[in-house]
């Protein structure tokens, strides 16, 4: 027992997983290795079964539908991603992977030859090879923290590995026994796994699955596409600019070489188990190539070759092979074919092998001298957009190549690789900014077991402060926003020397981080920016501010430079001067500050107010004051905006009455909507604080704000909850927001909220306002599979009053549901006169004249059974209700009609009825009441 514990503890230490983390990591190696086996299948099955069926001439229109279904899906992903929690999104993304893919697998079997259901099945192939990434690095992306995940993707990676290659040796086997469709049926079960493996995540490590473990990281507070503008104005962008280009070559590579290979293999191999066989031996051993490199050479590589060589090392390889292979192409003998046959495979075993190896790894260093929020930017849009891109641009190519030069398209595809290859390499090496690409090429990969680590060695320290030294403002900012990000000790002692630079714009950001920092030995160098008169205001403003912020504990002493601002000729510097006192000042200074702050608040000078409110959204001591309102209140727009955008800085809850009367506004509905998303989860707290003992005007406007805003995923949960019970106690008028605002924010009404419907013991159809809850809550059910579970649960609570039943049923149902209702339901059966004018008044407002037709068949149906036939006053009060009031809702026809069908099943209409139809000049109602008359004359 103890050697076996010593073991287990010895492969634990070797894969680098720590005590407790056993369960978490076992299912990570199960989904990975699932995973594996899963892609594999999906790459080998489709493809023999598609190029049996037809043509590889077809395989471009596989890749078109491919990405527009991904380009599709990737908008649908982002919608439900701020709306659904973490693991009902992955539940949805998986249950959207397995459930076409299962019934085209039925039908796959049921009918082989059905060419249409092969080409739908490779192009959903195709697609959910890409979805399952999603959902295998976004999974483990949540499950693990950045530091578990730096120290154990590695390993999942090559557990990853070892299912595809376990696969691939697998399916030789099985084809002499088991057909290749069947094989391929795997595929569903294999995502059925995938989602208890979900569930049980979801079960055990709840918190992780809420996002409650990730870090908190300082977010910026420019977004990234501000971020990029920044970047564009301060760097050469077209390092950037090369990177999507790189990608977007290097991703086009890769259609063309698939075409050609699929081409060669369709020619070599003519049944579906050749095929089949060829295509996982090929697989097995490129997949194994691809392990080795992934664990082994690619630390070396880079290590010795540096990474823009190792990121075009897949193009340099690809550019000879695909040279010889045009020129055997063009050789027509035995030899020759056989040559180019090898050549083929061998370009498609480079590409599949040292893309995920090599190329990828490299791209993704080279992302790693851009600062955090770009990098995050670019990797998004690559990802996104300049991969579907060059999906649609290489597929539209081939069919081109396809269309115009059709006895030699394979040729010509042949050598527009070659020309891709060159081109990417030539992009890939004319990196101009040779201070970036010294950057990139100085990274260092430490080299471990199961993974490896990025680095930044002495020779990127070296090059980033000789940056620091540089002209260059950009190069300059650049430099020190790298610094900050790696290296904050050094980046502290690097600030006070790049506040002597020429340029505002690095002094700017250099005082911006002084506050952060608190760095007081700064303080004479700020004190002397603020008060040098040829600097730009800016940079004076930002310099007193910091001066206020780095005051030592001699207060009089130190803040006397900014009490002299007070009185500055210069709003901004006296608005700055304001803000420091009034944060840092103490006694006279501090009363000093106010009393200038109340000249600015009450000046005629919409300018010198608009001032003031700025103010007011920096100092903590306004978060609650009145004063916001007269600004809020203030006749020039200016000033109200700016007023918002400080609310939306110290948020209060006694301002969301203006605010959310001025969201009426649309000179300041943007601005409100604006400050209130920025504000995000803080105010939502607020708000939820302030709901329950507002009035009912007061609960309406706070949900419609609640409506507006971006609620994070990990909060809906509880936010829905929250909701939900205050709508089974609130007023109608305040829970019918309150169900809006939860369809708005996502939510989808499950039976077991219908448990408030038993709990209900009073007359539901007295009580009105119950009765408009009922109703309201029965809008949420799913109309297909709520309506038995409804009227059970009905019928329970309403004592076996069925007319009732229907009655409530028919306000919900759409018309022929209601149809549906009225024929098929065998134990309806009206026989009080009041209940069959409910129901006939309640059909009125559906709108439908042939839904009401058909009800009024039904209804004169079981009449006819009835004890107490329909009465005059009855059927005159509904003709009226056709004729008068819902006159606008039933044509002439379709009134004219109704009329008909009830003096056919009662026989006989009084002449009163008759004149009131009359009386409305419709000419066709007047010619059925002639009719009428004339029929019951004899």
């Amino acid at each position: 027992m103890d050697l076996g514990n010593r073991n287990q503890m010895t492969l634990a230490s070797l894969l680098k997983i720590y005590p407790g983390e056993e369960k978490k990591v076992s299912l990570a190696f199960l989904q990975a290795f699932g995973t594996g086996i899963f892609k594999i299948l999906l790459q080998i099955i489709p493809v023999a079964l598609f190029l049996q069926q037809y043509p590889a001439s077809m395989l471009p229109y596989i890749y078109i539908g491919m990405s527009i279904l991904s380009i599709s899906l990737g908008f649908l992903y982002s919608y439900f991603e701020k709306r659904l929690s973490f693991f009902a999104l992955f539940l949805v993304l998986l249950l959207t992977m397995m459930i076409p893919l299962f019934l085209l697998n039925l039908y796959a079997a049921i009918s082989t030859s059905d060419k249409i259901i092969i080409f739908l099945l490779l192009v959903w192939a195709q697609l959910i090879e890409q979805l399952m990434d999603l959902e295998f690095w976004g999974l483990f992306n949540r499950l693990f923290t950045l530091q578990q995940a730096k120290r154990l993707f590695g390993t999942i990676g090559a557990t990853y590995n070892l299912g595809s290659i376990a696969a691939s040796f697998a399916v030789p086997l099985l084809t002499p026994f088991i057909t290749v469709v069947n094989i391929f049926f795997s595929t569903s079960l294999l995502l059925l796994l995938f989602i208890v493996i979900l569930w049980r995540i979801n079960l055990s490590f709840p918190r992780e699955m809420a996002g409650e473990n990730e870090e908190v990281v300082q977010k910026s507070k420019e977004t990234p596409q501000e971020a990029t503008l920044s970047l564009i104005s301060n760097i050469k962008t077209p390092y950037i600019l090369q990177l999507f280009l790189t990608t977007f070559l290097m991703s086009a590579l890769w259609y063309p070489i698939d075409f050609s290979f699929s081409v060669v293999i369709q020619e070599h191999y003519l049944t579906n188990e050749e095929m089949t066989n060829f295509l996982s031996r090929f697989f097995a051993i490129v997949t194994s190539v691809e392990l080795l490199f992934r664990l082994f050479i690619f630390p070396f590589i880079i290590h010795y070759f540096g990474v823009i060589t190792s990121a075009s090392l897949l193009a340099v390889g690809i550019t000879p092979i695909a040279l010889m292979t045009l020129i055997f192409n063009l050789v027509e003998t035995q030899s020759s074919s056989t040559i180019f046959f090898a050549l083929i495979l061998l370009n498609k075993s480079l590409d599949n092998s040292f893309r995920p190896s090599i190329f990828e790894p490299a791209r993704l260093l080279m992302y790693q001298v851009l600062t955090p929020p770009i990098r995050a930017w670019v990797h998004s849009t690559t990802e996104i957009t300049i991969k579907s891109a060059a999906a649609l641009f290489a597929s539209v190519a081939i069919l081109i190549i396809e269309y115009f030069f059709s006895d030699n398209s394979l040729t010509v595809i042949i050598a527009a690789t070659f020309v891709l290859a060159v081109t990417s390499l030539a992009v890939n090496f004319s990196i101009k900014n040779q201070y970036i690409l010294s950057l990139v090429e100085s990274l260092k990969m430490e080299y471990f077991p199961t993974t490896s680590k990025i680095t930044w060695g002495k020779e990127s320290l070296e090059l980033i402060q000789e940056g620091l030294r540089s002209r260059n403002p950009g190069r300059m900012i650049y430099s020190l926003n790298i610094l900050e990000a790696i290296d904050k000790d050094l980046f502290i002692e690097e600030l006070p020397k790049a506040l002597l630079h020429s340029s505002s714009l690095v002094k700017l950001q250099v005082l911006t981080k002084l506050s952060s920092y608190h760095l007081k030995e700064l303080y004479p160098a700020a004190l002397k920016l603020s008060k040098d008169t040829s600097e730009n205001v800016k940079v004076r403003t930002a310099a007193l501010l910091a001066v206020a912020t780095l005051a030592n504990g001699n207060h009089d002493k130190d803040l006397k430079p900014v009490v002299i601002e007070l009185h500055s000729k210069t709003l901004k510097l006296r608005t700055a001067a304001i803000i420091g006192l009034l944060t840092y000042g103490e006694d006279s200074s501090l009363e000093m500050a106010l009393k200038e702050f109340y000249e600015l608040l009450y000046s005629p000078s919409y300018k010198k107010r608009k001032e003031a409110a700025f103010i007011m959204g920096e100092i903590s001591l306004f978060e609650n004051s009145d004063l916001m309102e007269i600004l809020l209140d203030d006749p020039k727009k200016e000033v109200v905006r700016a007023a918002i955008v400080s609310i939306a800085k110290l948020p209060h809850p006694r301002y969301y009455p203006h605010l959310l009367k001025l969201l009426t506004d649309p000179h300041y509905k943007d601005t409100v909507l604006h400050g209130f998303l920025a504000i995000g989860s803080d105010l939502l707290d607020l708000l939820m604080e302030e709901f329950p003992s507002s009035t009912d005007q007061g609960k309406i406007q706070i949900l419609y704000l609640i409506s507006h805003m971006k609620v994070p995923n990990e909060v809906k949960s509880s936010l829905h909850v929250t909701l939900l019970a205050w709508a089974h106690t609130e007023s109608d008028s305040v829970s019918d927001v309150l169900w809006e605002t939860l369809t708005k924010l996502g939510y989808h009404l499950h039976k077991k909220d219908l448990v408030s419907i038993q709990q209900l013991d009073v007359d539901i159809v007295k009580e009105s306002g119950r009765l408009t809850h009922l109703l309201r809550l029965c809008k949420r059910i799913p109309r297909d599979k709520g309506f038995s579970f409804l009227y059970q649960t009905l019928r329970r609570q309403l004592l076996g009053s069925e007319q009732r039943i229907y009655l409530i049923l028919s306000c919900y149902y759409p018309p022929e549901m209601l149809k549906k209702v009225m024929l098929g339901a065998k134990s309806l059966n009206i026989q009080h006169q009041e209940y069959a004018m409910e129901l006939l008044q309640t059909l009125l407002t559906q709108k439908h004249s042939t839904m009401l037709l058909s009800t009024i068949s039904a209804i004169h149906q079981r009449q006819s059974k009835s004890v107490a036939p329909m009465t005059d006053s009855i059927l005159m009060t509904f003709l009226l209700g056709i004729a008068l009031d819902q006159k606008g809702y039933l044509s002439p026809t379709c009134r004219s009609a109704g009329l008909y069908e009830f003096f056919c099943r009662q026989g006989s209409c009084s002449e009163e009825i008759l004149q009131k139809i009359e009386a409305q000049g419709d000419k066709l109602l007047i010619e059925t009441c002639l009719w009428i008359r004339r029929k019951q004359q004899g």
